[in-house]
């Protein structure tokens, strides 16, 4: 799965299993309306994304692959970061 934070939107969609590109949209929600509420256990990272509307998902991200530091490459610590106080650990 991917996520992308505009000024306006999160989008989350799937990823082309063959190739490493965008898939499907899979749920969208209003910037100001989102809530991701997440929680680092072990080496993943785990979300929990309110869309507002009563739409959410649970989607979690590794932050260490066969014990080497991934989160920077995957954007998580930056992604959580962008959103402030839309963002809170768990």
């Amino acid at each position: 799965m991917f996520l992308v934070l505009t000024n306006h939107r999160l989008l989350l969609g799937s990823r082309s299993a063959v190739r490493n590109r965008p898939g499907q949209l899979l749920a969208e929600g209003p910037r100001d309306d989102v809530m991701v509420h997440y929680r680092d256990v072990g080496d993943l990272r785990h979300l929990l994304i309110e869309f507002g509307g009563g739409e959410w998902c649970r989607v979690q991200s590794g932050l260490r692959v066969l014990g080497r530091d991934v989160a920077e490459k995957n954007n998580l610590n930056h992604f959580t970061a962008a959103l402030g106080t839309l963002a809170v650990e768990a």
